[in-house]
């Protein structure tokens, strides 16, 4: 929605209690997705339902994988995985939370800014790719903000999760 202001209408087809993994979208859900223009998804095994979901899909749907423009990670190391149209690694090891790194983020706004403004009207397209820079201009800053936060303030480099999402903090 920041990317594509008025020009676009962004409809979260999640919601609710439900998250990304696990998440069984209903036959309404599945009308949304399928008569969408763009649908963004992340890719990386986080959205296993998502290839079921859109088989059926008009081929007129683009379909937008976040993590295609983002590098993943492996959450044992720091090494990217490079990922095809298609291929979603199939590995079950890959770190799907990409959206973590603000670097990556700005990679996948820079992308996504480009085919939002190809589908409005030419007129809104120069305001997408406006709003798709400042963007990425905040994200370099929170980048920025992380480099600096954590050089002054972390004596040590452990850290210490639950959750395998840090790789890209650590990156």
């Amino acid at each position: 929605q920041r990317i594509g202001g008025d020009a676009i209408e962004v409809t979260n087809i999640i919601g609710g209690a439900a998250g990304a993994h696990d998440f069984d979208p209903t036959a309404a859900r599945l009308i949304t997705l399928h008569s969408a223009e763009l649908v963004v998804y992340n890719g990386v095994e986080l959205e296993a339902w998502f290839s079921g979901a859109m088989a059926n899909a008009p081929d007129s749907v683009q379909r937008f994988k976040a993590a295609q423009k983002a590098e993943p990670l492996l959450p044992s190391g720091l090494h990217t995985i490079p990922l095809g149209d298609d291929d979603d690694t199939g590995s079950g090891v890959t770190d799907p939370h990409i959206w973590l790194d603000p670097l990556r983020l700005q990679r996948i706004a820079q992308n996504l800014t480009i085919s939002i403004a190809g589908l409005v009207p030419a007129d809104q397209a120069d305001q997408v790719r406006s709003r798709g820079a400042g963007l990425q201009d905040d994200l370099a800053a929170l980048h920025q903000r992380y480099v600096d936060t954590l050089n002054q303030s972390c004596a040590l480099r452990t850290i210490l999760t639950t959750h395998d999402s840090m790789t890209y903090l650590a990156d």
